[in-house]
């Protein structure tokens, strides 16, 4: 143990390049893992603790769960050289490391309420056998006051230990983007929030000798916290309103994709910008966008504060995968198409394009509802197996040449490469009758597919018919 929370940072950078910083990240799923990795390249010894023994097995086997550019590279070099192990074994990883690193999932629960069992018990667990000397950092999203309250409170409980004298507790909320984490993690701005001055420059200290970004102190852990939710539910109002001005430009009759275009023109408010609109689609998923603005509604609750815009933008998020699967139905109705027992191929079941990430895609609500009219849904995902698209509920595919022969629609949900380069004139060599593309992501050109002889709608585009 170097007692890292009484260190300078040139001391700290020192022990990093000398390989002698040992480091625990609880939690290796989809954040945990990158962290590992990023920590392990900048020189420190790391333990990825984790409960779940297959997880464990898979990364020391390097049978990487996580679809990533860099990242199983990154695993591989760091395990051959005896920087990276997995293990279940949170005591002897916790007592002999300098830093702890929490990266737990915080879900939301059937009431929509956040769930911190994962880090309540991953808390307990450091907490147990915490080092006087060491620094625990808080990575999940959580709401205001977590760290600084439920987090402290279990770790000097558990380890009879003063946060901020004994050791340093700082939050700094994980901020990459999926589909890039290895490169976004190395590379953008992290916020650092401690309990004190001493907590949060250790912290500082310790990211600045792993990341490429700026380091940003903030004056307390509950700003740190606030920082991660807001620039998220951020995105999920932006998001909203171009889905709210997408639905009215179905009802009117105008290309929301034209008007977005001329719309991105218009100055912004900051110098040498533009105003920073979104694009509208089938539905917000991932972890965290349609999560976040929950764990402020319990605090705002308590403080008396309607926070009426984010209600209203979560509800009109949540409601896009109907709001599609509806306009899908009406897209049969105006082609005289019979909706029951038809055959409907979806494109794309994970909720972010060339990300293998399942949490809160919007194909789930949409599949339910295009089975409730009886239609045969097919599924076709470049990053996922047939077993993970049977769990759809759904017959998994991987080749649409083969299945859109007597196809009534093709659904784009989720916009991969491979979905946005298809030849549609030799597609439609392969169809027995006309077919209904519905884009629910604005990826495809509506002129291209009416040319091959398709017919063409979108969420927020007119049809489009080769006259």
């Amino acid at each position: 143990m170097k007692k890292i929370f009484n260190l300078s940072e040139n001391e700290i950078r020192e022990l990093f390049k000398q390989g002698k910083i040992t480091v625990t990240v609880v939690g290796i799923g989809y954040v945990g893992i990158h962290t590992a990795a990023l920590f392990a390249k900048a020189g420190a010894k790391v333990f990825g603790v984790d409960i779940n023994q297959e997880l464990v097995d898979s990364i020391n086997t390097l049978k990487i769960p996580f679809v990533e550019p860099y990242l199983e590279e990154m695993i591989e070099e760091a395990i051959q050289k005896k920087k990276l192990l997995a293990t279940t074994d949170a005591e002897n990883s916790i007592l002999e490391s300098d830093i702890i690193l929490i990266c737990v999932p915080t879900p939301l629960n059937e009431n929509k309420q956040p769930d911190y069992s994962f880090i309540i018990n991953a808390t307990n667990t450091v907490g147990e056998y915490l080092q006087k000397g060491s620094v625990v950092i808080l990575e999940s999203s959580v709401a205001p006051f977590t760290t600084e309250n439920l987090i402290r409170k279990i770790l000097e409980e558990k380890s009879g230990l003063k946060a901020g004298e004994d050791f340093g507790l700082a939050h700094c909320p994980e901020r990459g983007n999926p589909g890039e984490m290895v490169e976004t993690c190395m590379k953008y701005t992290r916020i650092i929030g401690g309990i004190n001055k001493k907590s949060t420059n250790v912290a500082a200290a310790i990211y600045r000798s792993v990341i490429k970004g700026n380091i940003i102190k903030v004056s307390s852990p509950r700003v740190s916290e606030f920082v991660k939710l807001m620039e998220n539910i951020y995105l999920d109002v932006n998001i909203a309103f171009i889905n709210e001005m997408a639905i009215l430009c179905d009802k009117i009759g105008i290309d929301v994709y034209e008007a977005l275009k001329a719309a991105r023109t218009k100055a912004g408010c900051l110098p040498n910008t533009t105003i920073d609109l979104y694009e509208p689609g089938v539905g917000v998923g991932g972890g965290c966008v349609p999560v976040n603005s929950y764990f402020l509604r319990e605090l705002a609750d308590k403080k008396n504060v309607s926070l009426k815009l984010t209600e209203v933008a979560r509800k009109i998020n949540d409601a896009m995968p109907i709001y599609t699967a509806s306009q899908i139905i009406e897209f049969f109705r105006e082609n005289k198409v019979d909706i029951k027992n038809s055959k409907i191929i979806i494109l794309g079941l994970t909720y972010k394009a060339n990300v293998k990430d399942l949490r809160n895609t919007p194909a789930i609500p949409l599949i339910k509802k295009l089975k409730e009219y009886g239609c045969k849904v097919i599924g076709l995902d470049p990053l996922l197996d047939e077993q993970e698209i049977s769990k759809f509920g759904i017959t998994p595919s991987k080749n649409l040449n083969e299945v859109v022969t007597d196809a009534d629609c093709v659904v784009l949900v989720t916009a991969h490469n491979e979905f946005k380069n298809i030849d549609f004139k030799e597609l439609k060599k392969k169809c027995k009758k006309k077919v209904l593309f519905f884009d629910g992501r604005g990826a495809w050109n509506p002129k291209d597919i009416a040319d091959a002889g398709f017919i063409y709608k979108g969420v927020g585009r007119a049809v489009y018919e080769r006259k």
